[in-house]
């Protein structure tokens, strides 16, 4: 396929998503293919996980969501999560 690049995202809580990327880092390399991490977006200091996201969702706080996913995440939250008419 001449996959040269194989992007993951960074993963500090799952281990066992950790340990898949760090073998994938260890390995895929031998086979010519670069693995590049991109990091998890912050607010300020803490890292914005889906569950942080959810849990503003439940609570009504889509205020705050706004400012830590892009528009398309937004517009998915509000329309799982938003008041209904």
């Amino acid at each position: 396929l001449r996959i040269t690049r194989r992007f993951v995202g960074e993963e500090p809580f799952d281990t066992v998503t950790k340990a898949y990327n760090e073998n994938m880092k260890r390995i895929l390399p031998e086979w010519g293919i670069n693995v590049i991490e991109i990091p998890r977006k912050k607010d300020e200091d803490k890292i914005i996980s889906a569950s942080t996201v959810r849990h503003a969702a439940e609570e009504g706080n889509f205020a705050g969501i706004e400012n830590l996913v892009p528009p398309d995440s937004y517009s998915a939250v509000l329309k799982k999560y938003g008041p209904t008419p």
